[in-house]
């Protein structure tokens, strides 16, 4: 996470639109909280996996911004600090036009 928050941008976080991402303990701690409340709770556990001890987020452009829309919370994740790097992840790969790449053949 330290990486991430000393990176001006991630636009090539964006433009992969997928990102494993190991959460500090905040981050987890915040997840607990929310939990059973948002969506974004939800997408964030049904995408956790254990890898070598570590809990990883596998972190998808569209899933991550459906989550967001249907919690009505575009480019931030509610109750996450604005210092933490999950919550720069978010605002980062958050797709703003998703509705009209949905229904794009």
């Amino acid at each position: 996470s330290e990486q991430i928050l000393q990176r001006g941008d991630l636009y090539d976080l964006a433009e992969a639109g997928e990102v494993a991402y190991i959460p500090t303990e905040g981050e987890l701690v915040w997840l607990d909280f929310v939990t059973n409340k948002y969506a974004i709770a939800d997408y964030l556990h049904a995408h956790k996996t254990v890898k070598d001890g570590y809990v990883v987020f596998n972190i998808d452009a569209m899933g991550l911004s459906r989550a967001m829309q249907s919690d009505g919370h575009e480019y931030k994740a509610v109750c996450l600090s604005d210092e933490t790097a999950l919550q720069k992840l978010v605002w980062w790969l958050y797709i703003d036009a998703l509705g009209d790449l949905e229904n794009v053949h």
